[in-house]
């Protein structure tokens, strides 16, 4: 009984350094005259909106698609492809602490196309099949867990997980006109990494590279973002 008390005591023990750092590195302003052992005041705490632009690209080669293709039992082969897009996003969450907030957001990865040719003695077959073939993209409502850690008064870095529920709608044309249409939707996971700086009290900017998994293929986005926190202004403040 005493080696086993013992056991968790010393547990306890060298976890308190980092837990100490947890609580002093930053807190936010409602209490900073009162605390002696902050390093800086954060007032990017509670309620924000925000929004996004970027680059999306589909992992997809055209290669890929031609070996698509030859899977649908026609003769087909891709001309082109454009596997990349602007991508963009908007947000509100909530900021609980330095460390941790919850954010809701719609994301839209933007468009891609191929262009194909090929062969075949049974056009509405032919259609029917190659339709449903091309690089995949989608647009929906995420939400998602975003861990900070500050690495001055005005930097932080951080990442996210996120759960996305999505849909992507594909329109195939010829010379003359729509001769077919695919829609698909998926529910997945996706994270992100971004670099973040306090521009002011109440706005953030932040660089960040994101991963969309799809049904089959992947999305990376490389983006550019701004928070406005909606949380009383205070004076940032430093311990010497």
């Amino acid at each position: 009984m005493k080696t086993h008390t013992f056991k968790n005591t010393l547990k306890l023990s060298a976890a308190g350094p980092l837990l100490l750092a947890l609580s002093t590195y930053a807190n936010d302003c409602s209490n900073i005259e009162n605390d002696v052992n902050y390093k800086f005041c954060d007032s990017q705490i509670g309620w924000y909106i925000g929004g996004q632009l970027g680059f999306a690209q589909t992992n997809i080669s055209q290669n890929n698609m031609n070996h698509f293709y030859d899977k649908t039992g026609f003769e087909a082969s891709s001309l082109n492809l454009d596997d990349s897009d602007f991508s963009f996003g908007l947000m509100a969450g909530y900021q609980f602490n330095t460390y941790w907030a919850l954010e809701g957001a719609y994301i839209d990865l933007g468009e891609r196309s191929v262009g194909f040719t090929g062969r075949t003695e049974d056009l509405n077959a032919f259609y029917d099949n190659v339709e449903h073939v091309y690089p995949q993209s989608g647009d929906g409502l995420s939400i998602a867990v975003v861990a900070s850690w500050p690495i001055s008064e005005y930097f932080k870095i951080s990442g996210t997980l996120g759960y996305w529920i999505w849909e992507g709608d594909y329109t195939t044309f010829d010379a003359n006109g729509d001769v077919g249409s695919d829609s698909i939707q998926g529910n997945d996971i996706w994270f992100g990494a971004e670099f973040n700086y306090s521009l002011s009290q109440r706005i953030q900017i932040y660089l960040t590279a994101q991963r969309f998994s799809l049904d089959r293929d992947d999305n990376d986005v490389l983006g550019l973002g701004v928070r406005y926190y909606f949380g009383s202004e205070h004076r940032v403040m430093k311990k010497y």
